[in-house]
């Protein structure tokens, strides 16, 4: 793309949506992270918090340092609503999830990067999400169905 080109583009783009996403949001938690603090890696005698976790279906990998998880949703819109809760959350702490999503099944990896391993945000992300999927896990209505699209 010449520089002319993509000029004109960006001036398209911009003039559309009016100011740049980092000029709208740079303050807002919810849609531009704002870290507070940097958490430390888990040690080995602080690993103990972890036994919660693998008991509700988390397992550490890779010699411990990630935490894994599998969710399967009954239809891939309860697992998309799922992923966009988390987003939310992950957002506004500052801290991401590896994860993918095919059809119902969402699966996680956590682990901080910069730490080289599992820290207590980590820990904090899986309890919410944990928290999360039981609202789309154990649906008790029937969804409408929309018969044409």
């Amino acid at each position: 793309m010449t520089m002319a080109r993509l000029a004109l583009f960006t001036l398209v783009i911009v003039t559309c949506v009016g100011v740049s996403y980092s000029e709208r949001d740079f303050m807002d938690p919810l849609v531009n992270c704002l870290p507070s603090q940097q958490p430390e890696k888990l040690t080995t005698k602080k690993k103990e918090v972890l036994e919660p976790l693998i008991k509700e279906g988390w397992a550490t990998i890779e010699k411990g340092t990630k935490l894994h998880k599998k969710y399967t949703f009954e239809e891939f819109a309860d697992a998309f609503s799922f992923m966009t809760k988390v987003a939310l959350k992950a957002e506004a702490v500052c801290h991401h999830p590896n994860w993918t999503n095919t059809y119902k099944t969402v699966e996680v990896i956590l682990f901080t990067w910069g730490k080289g391993g599992i820290t207590m945000s980590d820990v904090e992300l899986a309890k919410f999400m944990d928290d999360a999927a039981v609202i789309f896990l154990k649906r008790n209505v029937e969804p409408k169905r929309i018969s044409s699209i």
